[in-house]
């Protein structure tokens, strides 16, 4: 509680701790009693078995800093490759996206564009409407 004083977690707490009823909290402890909590008692872990225990930690700590270390270069290579995309895609809409709106914009094309158009629309009114089955 003293590492909550005067936090807003703490004033939820306070206000949580202030709701509980005493009965609900005897119930609980009668049914933990009940359940034999109370008369196991934590087991001493061996020597062998907390020296195994600690080994395996320092080695997870090694192999998480690897990792970490492998994962913030994965991202700086990412980054690079995105750069250069970026960079390639601006590229391109300078360079080509005039020669786009040009070949957009050429009569011929915008006369074949409306007439595809019109066949397109034709065949709709003319084709039957699909059956759902």
């Amino acid at each position: 509680l003293g590492v909550l004083k005067d936090t807003d977690e703490g004033g939820r707490l306070m206000a949580e701790l202030d709701r509980v009823q005493l009965k609900e909290v005897r119930s609980l402890i009668q049914r933990l009693i009940s359940l034999g909590h109370d008369k196991r008692t934590p087991s001493r872990p061996s020597e062998s078995l907390m020296k195994a225990s600690f080994e395996s930690t320092m080695f997870m700590i090694v192999k998480a800093a690897e990792y970490k270390s492998q994962m913030n270069e994965a991202a700086e290579q990412m980054s690079d490759v995105l750069d250069f995309f970026r960079s390639f895609h601006d590229q391109m809409r300078k360079n080509v996206g005039p020669l786009c709106r040009a070949i957009d914009n050429d009569p011929r094309r915008v006369k074949l564009r409306k007439a595809s158009l019109a066949q397109l629309s034709t065949v709709d009114a003319v084709r039957p409407p699909i059956q759902a089955s």
